[in-house]
């Protein structure tokens, strides 16, 4: 009788972690100590309002936390889309959240507590209505079933265009 071997130290297949904090850079801080703790080392955090990730944009990120302590997914209004660690993040409570200098100041305290990043091709994230009109644009070729509904609701709503 042949027994597979399981990991005894391998991380839960699921895990529910709270956010806790004040901002944004506080909330990723406590959920990254969180799946340290059990036993997460690698962390990848998508943005919900970037429609254009795909899995090979993803798999890209893992693949760079093989070589790099920290991979970034820059958004093409200056914030971010993705970030990814291996490990802890430097202290994020200060970054300046929701603005244009997020990526460059997320990059500098990365390289200020010597964490070596990859950084990945831009991307659009969805923060005005200007960039649903543009998100429309953008997908209509995107074959997967939820992005060609997005596009059909977007093609729907007359009243972006105005």
């Amino acid at each position: 009788m042949a027994r597979a071997q399981v990991r005894v130290d391998a991380p839960p297949a699921d895990a529910v972690v709270l956010q806790r904090g004040c901002n944004l850079g506080e909330r990723i801080q406590h959920v990254n100590e969180e799946l340290l703790r059990l036993g997460f080392e690698r962390q990848l955090y998508i943005g919900i309002d970037c429609p254009g990730l795909d899995v090979a944009y993803l798999e890209r990120a893992a693949a760079a936390l093989g070589d790099h302590d920290t991979v970034l997914g820059p958004a093409a209004d200056g914030g971010v889309v993705l970030m990814g660690v291996r490990g802890r993040w430097p202290a994020l409570a200060a970054l300046p959240w929701s603005t244009s200098a997020l990526f460059e100041a997320l990059r500098t305290a990365c390289a200020a507590a010597g964490s070596s990043a990859a950084t990945l091709p831009r991307r659009n994230d969805i923060d005005t209505v200007g960039d649903l009109v543009a998100l429309r644009t953008d997908l209509r070729g995107d074959a997967r079933p939820a992005r060609r509904a997005l596009v059909r609701w977007l093609t729907a709503q007359t009243d972006l265009d105005r």
